[in-house]
C-alpha cells in the first residue's frame, strides 16, 4: 500500500513502545492499528496539526511499515484536546504505508484491544467508532467474544467517563466534549475520586497525596458507588 498524500503522519500512543504494540524490525516498523493518522498537503501545516482533521484508524493487526521519519513528541487531535505524547510515522507520497498484505490473524490482537480499552488507553479514539472498531476486529481475526449487542455497547460505555465527573458513566453525562471525555483505569478512577481509595488499594501514600491535592484545588469529594453500599448508604441505579 503506497502512500498517494503529500505527507501523512500516524501517531501511536507513547504506551505502544512499553506494551509491544510498536517496534522496530531492521528498516521497517511494526506496529498495532488502532491509532490516529493526519493527511498534510504541505510542510507548512506541520506546525499546526491540531487544525487538520484526525482520522482514526481501527485495524486490530500488526502493521508492518517503512515511513521515512520517525519522531516521538507531544501531539493536539484538535484544538481542544489535551496534548498527548505520541510515537510519530511520518511518509511522504509513494512511501510505503504497509509493506504486504499477509498481516497474522490471531485472537491476540482482539486481545489487545479489550486490554487498551480496559485499561483506559483508548481515549484518543471518537467513542462512537469503538464499537465498529471492536467488531471489525472480531471479524478480521476470526474471533468470536460470545457477546450481545448490549453487552458488547455495556462494556465499551462503561470504560468512559463524564469529563466533568469522574464518578459518572459517560451515558449519565448531560453535555460531554468529545476531545475531553477520559477513560481511567479502575485504580485511577478510585484514586481521583475519592479518599476511601487509600483504605481499599495497597498505595495508601498515593491516594492520600491525591486527596490532598484534590483538597486544596478546591474539588468537593464525592463517594464511590462501592463505598455507598460499604456505609450503608441509598444507591440509585443511576448513582
Amino acid at each position: 500500500m503506497i502512500v498517494d498524500v503529500p505527507i501523512l503522519e500516524i501517531y501511536l500512543p507513547i504506551e505502544y513502545k512499553d506494551r509491544g504494540l510498536y517496534y522496530m524490525k531492521g528498516p521497517l516498523v511494526e506496529f498495532y492499528g488502532v491509532c490516529n493518522m493526519k493527511a498534510f498537503n504541505k510542510e507548512e501545516e506541520l506546525e499546526h496539526r491540531e487544525a487538520v482533521k484526525t482520522i482514526p484508524i481501527g485495524i486490530a493487526l500488526m502493521i508492518t511499515s517503512n515511513p521515512s521519519e520517525i519522531d516521538i513528541a507531544e501531539v493536539k487531535f484538535s484544538p481542544t484536546s489535551p496534548l498527548r505524547k505520541c510515537v510519530i510515522l511520518r511518509y511522504y507520497k509513494n512511501d510505503e504505508l504497509m509493506t504486504n498484505t499477509s498481516c497474522i490473524v490471531a485472537s491476540d490482537n482482539v486481545g489487545n484491544l479489550l486490554t487498551l480499552l480496559e485499561n483506559g488507553k483508548l481515549d484518543y479514539i471518537p467513542v462512537k467508532i469503538i464499537r465498529d472498531i471492536v467488531d471489525r476486529a472480531e471479524i478480521i481475526n476470526k474471533t468470536n467474544l460470545r457477546l450481545s449487542l448490549e453487552a458488547k455497547d455495556a462494556m465499551i460505555i462503561e470504560c468512559y467517563r463524564d469529563p466533568h465527573n469522574i464518578n459518572r458513566s459517560l451515558r449519565h453525562a448531560k453535555k460531554a466534549d468529545e476531545d475531553l471525555i477520559s477513560s481511567p483505569t479502575s485504580r485511577e478512577e478510585s484514586m481521583l475520586s475519592s479518599t476511601y481509595q487509600a483504605f481499599t488499594f495497597e498505595d495508601i501514600n498515593s491516594s492520600l497525596l491525591a486527596a490532598v491535592n484534590r483538597a486544596k484545588a478546591g474539588v468537593e469529594e464525592e463517594p464511590t458507588v462501592m463505598e455507598r453500599i460499604i456505609r450503608g448508604d441509598t444507591v440509585t441505579p443511576t448513582a
